[in-house]
């Protein structure tokens, strides 16, 4: 659900290196989103897992971020080294991700189905998920000035797309 983004020196070359890790972008069609789309079609109802919290990001907000960071990186007389975490602004369980997707998606003509809340005890998932990956951005936003949009800008964006809610 978020973005680390390392500026690094290279010791052999002296140059800056850019790493990234992203993980769970909202993007047109993100996958959370097709999925929980496309499962309205076959169910009148899903169990949403509710004790495990993150912060979704657009795929467009952390192209941005990264841009940014590309950019300030090249400047020659830039001391940016270090690592920076980028994120979504709204943090949310899995369950109030589905509500606000299945909400969007009814503004837009869809049916949702009923969601039921449940633990992470009871979704069988063979990778173990941490209960709760915020990650500190405040290091990013001082520094490069950039704060992504609300949680619903970044799911209107996928709607708009036009790829979720085809017939």
């Amino acid at each position: 659900m978020a973005a680390t983004i390392s500026v690094r020196k290279s010791r052999r070359h002296m140059t800056r290196l850019l790493n990234g890790r992203f993980e769970e972008m909202l993007s047109p069609p993100t996958r959370a989103v097709r999925n929980a789309t496309v499962m309205t079609i076959s169910t009148t109802s899903l169990r949403i897992v509710d004790d495990q919290t993150g912060c979704p990001t657009s795929a467009a907000d952390i192209a941005t971020a990264v841009m940014t960071v590309a950019k300030e990186a090249e400047n020659k007389g830039s001391d940016l080294w270090g690592t920076y975490h980028f994120s979504g602004s709204d943090r949310v369980t899995w369950y109030g991700f589905a509500k606000l997707i299945f909400e969007e998606a009814v503004r837009q003509g869809a049916k949702a189905p009923s969601l039921s809340a449940i633990s992470s005890a009871e979704y069988p998932s063979r990778a173990t998920r941490p209960a709760y990956s915020i990650l500190d951005t405040r290091k990013f936003r001082r520094t490069f000035g950039i704060q992504p949009r609300s949680l619903r800008e970044g799911l209107r964006e996928c709607f708009a797309s036009g790829h979720l809610l085809q017939s």
